[in-house]
């Protein structure tokens, strides 16, 4: 079976704390996007989700708490035919 989309870059956390998304799932991103933002639990930004390409978010999370190293968000680019 192909991907419709390749390559596909699943982000994961780098730190634990409050995940603020700032991207939708089917928005075109580029790299270097801001794809979300970290707070810790009393709100001072700790980190921030960058797009590592271009191409369209496939899919993020809405959940607010995070913890370091789990899923984020997964940025794939469209094949071509």
């Amino acid at each position: 079976m192909r991907s419709i989309s390749d390559p596909v870059e699943v982000l994961t956390s780098p730190r634990t704390g409050i995940l603020y998304p700032r991207v939708e799932p089917g928005q075109q991103v580029r790299k270097g996007q801001l794809l979300a933002d970290i707070t810790d639990f009393f709100g001072a930004p700790i980190a921030e989700v960058l797009s590592p390409l271009d191409g369209v978010i496939l899919y993020i999370v809405a959940t607010p708490p995070i913890v370091k190293g789990q899923p984020v968000g997964c940025v794939g680019t469209p094949r071509r035919s």
